[in-house]
């Protein structure tokens, strides 16, 4: 999934003023809102979702402009986030009769999941798990959302356009300016 920014919103008469020279001013301003677009979404997101800035900041790639493409993008892609990096509580290790692990994937909401334990294989992982049936094996890890499910959330998604329409002919403007000198 990619949020795309082009040159096709900006004002002719900003494409007049430089002549020949406004692509590379184009390109300068949609790649400085691009990078400006991946901070704003990883703050969005972690406004709404409890997880830490390095889990989300890798998952979400910017695509440069040139003064040929005039187009840059926001790339965001991967898996399930396990729900260990939603901030899991729980007995370590988990004790029987216990309700479960709890888990707070949308801020303000912290949930038991029932039936889950918190636990540490040989390789050192950690894991919110649950077992698939009655006997001790096997388990399953359990996973919330994906970042890109997170990122284009209506809330997150809609403000991260505002922001973009907001910050874009600001710096078109500031390219334009320091071109002109």
């Amino acid at each position: 999934m990619q949020l795309n920014l082009s040159a096709n919103s900006l004002k002719p008469t900003d494409m007049a003023a430089l002549g020949r020279q406004f692509p590379k001013a184009a390109s300068s301003a949609l790649n400085r809102t691009a990078k400006q677009a991946k901070t704003q979404a990883s703050a969005l997101v972690r406004d709404r979702y409890n997880l830490k800035k390095s889990d989300l900041v890798r998952n979400i790639k910017v695509k440069n402009s040139s003064p040929s493409t005039l187009n840059a993008s926001l790339r965001v892609s991967g898996k399930r986030q396990p729900l260990i990096d939603f901030g899991a509580r729980g007995t370590l290790p988990s004790r029987r009769g216990t309700v479960g692990a709890s888990v707070e994937v949308v801020k303000g909401r912290r949930l038991n999941v029932a039936g889950s334990f918190l636990g540490i294989m040989k390789s050192g992982h950690k894991g919110v798990f649950i077992r698939k049936a009655q006997k001790r094996l096997p388990i399953k890890e359990l996973t919330g959302p994906s970042v890109p499910q997170m990122f284009f959330a209506q809330k997150v998604y809609g403000g991260l356009k505002a922001f973009v329409h907001e910050v874009l002919p600001k710096n078109l403007a500031s390219a334009i300016n320091f071109l002109k000198k």
